[in-house]
């Protein structure tokens, strides 16, 4: 196998992941410190969710066509000057062009956002399909240990208040710098692409994915990006003590990953994404009723392990089972549903408001639920 392409991918992703795990817990926060609300920070968070449906969809084509290592240095290049944008200005019609052109992910920065199709398609266009999985899962890893040290950025917050806007201007640099060696990695010639979005063939693989992905994004949009807000809400917590909550979950979430490999071996892809996301739904319902912090943590942080278990396996089930020509534009679609349903973060502010313990109760029933779907739609065998 040539490492000089994973060395690469680690490199660039470790800096993104590192970078976006503080940005995930600075954005919530810093509209908290403007004065917003929590039901209209849910509600300022519908651009950045709508940035992140769009962009997977377009940025896919394009790399179908034109190659994945272009698409993940634009995704890069719009969320560095997003970016910008957020640390120059607290205008509120900046924050929404900022949410609108950054493709944010709705979770920490251990896996997801407008950067995650185009980096599974890549990935599948170097590597064989017996190898997917378990690259996948190192750079999975990798990038979940970057994030534990991201969040411990904010304990700074008990030097200065005004902290969130140079920890932007910091993310913003790191990302600069992540971009650095995309254009070293190459990648296979593409199939020609025919299709104006992609075939039939995968059309009737892909949309029982999207249903899942539906349901799912649903309930991470009812817990997931506003979790920073929640802790301070229900534990009265200062940033500081967020941050070390983040560094304890994020650790048990880098490790999960590099065992998707084995378990997908043993009980199949399918299986995998089931087991593991419907036991995440579970512990997230347990963890809402938690009456001290440390068991939520506890709790949390087993959730995060375990769907570190299914994230590659699931990634990567995608990718196995469509045209090679559409292999970014489907990914990407599947990430985009998935957003698109996150637009419930809208809900999650105001469920906030009205029941503290709300957001993480639905969000875990529908989790459990998206894990039993795959059961149902993927009786037959299909490619592992």
């Amino acid at each position: 196998m040539d490492r000089d392409p994973l060395r690469l991918l680690l490199t660039s992703r470790i800096l993104r992941s590192f970078a976006m795990s503080f940005i995930f817990l600075v954005i919530p926060l810093y509209l908290k410190s403007l004065g917003y609300s929590a039901t209209e920070i849910g509600l300022i968070y519908v651009p950045f969710i709508l940035s992140a449906i769009f962009l997977p969809i377009v940025l896919g084509n394009v790399g179908d066509r034109f190659g994945y290592v272009k698409t993940l240095i634009i995704t890069d290049s719009l969320m560095i000057l997003s970016l910008f944008l957020l640390s120059v200005s607290n205008s509120i019609l900046l924050i929404i062009i900022a949410g609108l052109i950054g493709g944010y992910n709705i979770s920490n920065g251990s896996l997801r956002g407008a950067f995650s199709p185009g980096q599974t398609a890549l990935i599948a266009n170097i590597y064989k399909k017996e190898n997917r999985i378990r690259i996948l899962g190192y750079i999975t890893m990798a990038a979940g240990l970057a994030s534990v040290f991201g969040p411990a950025l904010l304990l700074l917050s008990n030097i200065s208040l005004n902290i969130y806007v140079p920890l932007l201007r910091v993310g913003m640099i790191i990302m600069l710098i992540s971009i650095i060696p995309l254009p070293l990695i190459k990648e296979n010639r593409h199939q020609p692409k025919k299709a104006a979005v992609f075939s039939a063939n995968t059309f009737k693989f892909l949309w029982k994915i999207l249903t899942i992905n539906t349901v799912n994004g649903f309930a991470s949009g009812i817990f997931m990006p506003l979790l920073p807000l929640w802790l301070l809400i229900r534990y009265n917590l200062s940033p500081s003590s967020i941050s070390v909550a983040f560094i304890i979950i994020n650790i048990w979430a880098a490790f999960g990953a590099i065992y998707s490999n084995r378990l997908a071996r043993k009980i199949g892809t399918i299986n995998t994404a089931s087991v593991t996301r419907s036991l995440s739904g579970i512990l997230l319902l347990v963890s809402a009723f938690s009456p001290f912090l440390w068991v939520f943590v506890l709790l949390y942080s087993i959730r995060s392990f375990v769907n570190g278990f299914g994230a590659p396996t699931r990634s990567v089930i995608i990718v196995n089972n469509v045209d090679n020509s559409d292999m970014g534009t489907a990914s990407g679609v599947a990430g985009s549903v998935t957003r698109a349903s996150a637009l419930s973060t809208g809900l999650s502010g105001y469920l906030m408001d009205i029941d503290i313990l709300s957001p993480l109760i639905i969000g875990g029933i529908l989790q459990i639920t998206s894990g039993l779907m795959y059961l149902l739609f993927f009786r037959k065998k299909i490619k592992d």
